[in-house]
């Protein structure tokens, strides 16, 4: 599921505190890797996971959510220009309302902040996707026009648990019936990575089949079963048969006991890369990100979890929890 405990970071660096800026890239020790950067930790993962997932399919796209001070100005390092050059795009939540609450308008002082890097990255060719949390036809319509003049695509989600295809009138949302195979063409998309209000899969995917949405993300599992191949391509079709993208949502910043990968004794006795549950969501639990084991979880065999994404044939992934490294920061380990 969506995090959300990001904006509390968000509040306390770029509104409030915002000279921590100035000391964030340092250096803190860490109990398993003296000196690690957590930010280059999880920027070196990054890299890692898009450079595996292009070599099996050079058309796989990587998206990541949230997380994008890795990539505020100056790139002067090798490895910040190899996590640029990694990803195909970024998602933003909460760029214009939903921080705090939603419905909110976020705070002058963070949308400015996000808007200066997600103009940056747009000028280098990267797609930014944003979802803001809000329900009033006055919000949605002033996120709409405002990001088309960025050239941003929109996601206003009615719930904060993502669990609903919003009620919005076509003719705000520029939906077409035409095939989209690259980036360019995506006009719009649906967020829904909570499938729980639908009773069975093919409920489910009955309901994605009756939008004309460019790009779809989704979780890549429903009630705990990965989707088949043959499923996620009727989740990439449009009313008329057409083809659509189809992202898969991966946390990468925090481990989830619902998952295939988790195993039963973890709960009482945790591997050493489990660090501490996520008081804001339950069953979430923060993890030291640049942990070998952690890594073979995520990629690279068969059973890996972005292996099995790949083999399930989603036109990319979307990475979310990026923004772990704040809580790591601001632990001083």
């Amino acid at each position: 599921m969506r995090k959300t405990w990001y904006i509390l970071y968000y509040m306390r660096r770029y509104t409030i505190l915002p000279s921590i800026l100035l000391c964030s890239f340092l250096s803190v020790s860490n109990p398993l890797d003296a000196q690690t950067n957590y930010r280059d930790a999880m920027r070196r993962l990054v890299v890692d996971l898009s450079a595996y997932a292009k070599k099996i399919n050079p058309s796989f796209f990587v998206f990541t959510q949230n997380g994008n001070a890795l990539l505020e100005a100056p790139l002067d390092t090798p490895l910040k220009q190899a996590y640029l050059r990694a990803i195909d795009g970024v998602g933003q939540e909460s760029l214009r309302y939903g921080d705090p609450d939603f419905g909110r308008r976020t705070p002058t002082e963070t949308t400015t902040y996000l808007l200066n890097i997600l103009r940056f990255l747009n000028a280098q060719g990267k797609r930014v996707l944003t979802i803001d949390y809000c329900d009033r036809p006055n919000q949605i319509s002033e996120i709409l026009e405002k990001n088309r003049r960025e050239n941003f695509v929109s996601f206003v989600a009615n719930r904060r648990a993502l669990d609903t295809i919003p009620s919005v009138p076509a003719s705000w949302m520029n939906f077409s019936k035409n095939p989209v195979t690259n980036l360019a063409a995506v006009n719009n998309f649906l967020f829904l990575i909570n499938p729980e209000g639908f009773s069975k899969s093919e409920a489910f995917l009955s309901a994605l089949e009756k939008t004309d949405y460019d790009l779809v993300i989704m979780d890549a599992y429903f009630d705990g079963k990965p989707l088949s191949p043959q499923e996620v391509r009727q989740g990439g079709r449009k009313t008329n048969g057409a083809r659509r993208l189809v992202f898969a949502y991966m946390s990468i910043g925090e481990a989830e006991d619902y998952r295939a990968y988790w195993q039963k004794n973890w709960s009482a006795a945790p591997p050493p890369w489990i660090e501490s549950e996520n008081p804001e969501w339950k069953g979430n639990y923060r993890i030291r990100y640049w942990d070998p084991d952690w890594r073979n979880i995520l990629f690279g065999s068969p059973q890996a979890y972005l292996d099995q994404i790949i083999a399930a044939g989603y036109d990319g992934v979307y990475l979310d929890t990026i923004d772990t490294f704040y809580y790591f920061e601001d632990q001083g380990h």
